[in-house]
């Protein structure tokens, strides 16, 4: 899987998610360390990626995501 990792991801979970063979990016290595939350999630759907946050949903609106496009949002807690 592909995944864009928020700026607030922290960098055990883009370890784990790589380590696991999927394919992570972060915001910052895009360039992208400061934009919202929705710039992020657009970027990450024209990438075909989910969307790893650590902060509240991220808001899901046709102004951000073309109103045929599917979105699931689930969350996971990883602890040791």
């Amino acid at each position: 899987m592909e995944f864009l990792a928020d700026q607030d991801v922290y960098a055990e979970t883009v370890r784990f998610l790589s380590g696991l063979g999927h394919d992570v990016v972060t915001a910052e290595q895009l360039g992208l360390a400061q934009a919202e939350d929705t710039e992020l999630l657009r970027v990450a759907h024209e990438q075909g990626r989910l969307f790893v946050t650590r902060g509240g949903n991220p808001i899901l609106s046709g102004d951000v995501l073309p109103s045929r496009s599917h979105v699931a949002v689930d969350t996971a807690r990883i602890e040791r």
